[in-house]
């Protein structure tokens, strides 16, 4: 159900929002309009971009997500933190605003031609999601853009861990 609905989502914004990929136009575009097709399909829930609010009551109120110094320092791709925590802010979400117990889908958008630091930042992002806040499903999704718009790389995470679409538990 989730990755059929994800699926037609994606195909109509490929179709209908075309121009944006044409023209190379930012990421943050991108994952908007995509997320306005996500909306109709998951009526249940919300579609938030760039949210990075917490469960009521939280302090602070914001997500963050442990990642070891040593999987920072392998990316490269910020200040390391002592406690080894940092706030994060997904691309696109479908979820249940101020609860963690209804965290549906985590997506992650890169254009083909990004950096790769921010790339890898992307998949600890998607495996600390499905892990520590319990997502159910995580997606990488990355587009090309520019005359031969395609999607380029489309990878799956669940339970912290990268698993083939075939493998997936589906909701």
């Amino acid at each position: 159900m989730t990755l059929a609905a994800f699926d037609s989502a994606l195909k109509d914004f490929m179709v209908i929002d075309k121009y944006l990929l044409l023209h190379n136009i930012s990421e943050r575009s991108i994952t908007h309009k995509l997320a306005e097709h996500l909306r109709p399909k998951f009526s249940n829930f919300e579609v938030d971009c760039e949210y990075n609010g917490d469960v009521e009551g939280a302090h602070p109120f914001r997500k963050k997500l442990f990642i070891t110094e040593a999987e920072m320092i392998e990316i490269a791709r910020q200040k390391i933190r002592e406690d080894e925590t940092y706030s994060v802010y997904p691309d696109i979400i479908v979820h249940s605003r101020g609860d963690n117990t209804n965290n549906h889908l985590l997506i992650e958008v890169k254009k083909e031609n990004g950096n790769v630091r921010d790339k890898a930042f992307d998949i600890l992002k998607l495996k600390g999601f499905t892990d520590q806040y319990k997502y159910r499903i995580g997606i990488y999704l990355e587009i090309r853009t520019g005359k031969d718009i395609a999607i380029s790389e489309m990878r799956y995470f669940q339970n912290g861990n990268e698993k083939t679409r075939e493998n997936l538990n589906e909701i």
